[in-house]
């Protein structure tokens, strides 16, 4: 069979498509998004945070982006363009919904700081799954801007790698 690994959102697509096809047979999600509006929200807050930092007010609250998109305009997130169409699909996953279909392993991995309690959306999302192990990573989040120049992630790999061997 098809293994699936994804980061973040790659994750959640990659939980998607292995609900919907049979070849897929193992599923690695490296920080899902679990929550898609949830997700979208924390976007738009983004966009709230920068409004704040360059014009030192908030012109456009999350309500008013929202409608702006629906309008037909696109609200910057960190310098990508967010179109509505993206925003309600997006926010309209909810992996943590139903019962899972996939029947083959799955490996759900929080990517944080040493001692980080695994969240409780990742939680749900293991016992939706009848074969899945939920594990924490302590590595930098290198999806986000850090200060340092992020190379690999040596202990997401051996991870990743161990429970792939031992699957």
């Amino acid at each position: 069979g098809i293994g699936l690994l994804g980061l973040r959102f790659g994750a959640t697509l990659a939980a998607l498509a292995a609900e919907r096809s049979p070849k897929v047979g193992k599923l690695v999600l490296w920080e899902p998004i679990v929550d898609g509006g949830k997700y979208m929200q924390e976007l738009l807050r983004t966009n709230l945070t920068t409004q704040t930092a360059v014009y030192k007010e908030i012109r456009y609250n999350r309500e008013a982006l929202v409608r702006m998109m629906r309008e037909g305009s696109r609200v910057n997130i960190d310098g990508y363009e967010l179109a509505y169409p993206c925003y309600e699909q997006v926010s309209a996953v909810n992996l943590n919904a139903a019962r899972k279909r996939f029947p083959g392993p799955c490996l759900i991995v929080q990517i944080g700081r040493d001692g980080q309690p695994l969240h409780p959306d990742l939680n749900a999302l293991q016992a939706t799954y009848t074969d899945s192990d939920l594990q924490g990573a302590v590595e930098e989040p290198f999806w986000k801007e850090i200060k340092r120049w992020y190379r690999t992630a040596p202990k997401l790999f051996d991870l990743t790698l161990g429970w792939m061997t031992a699957r």
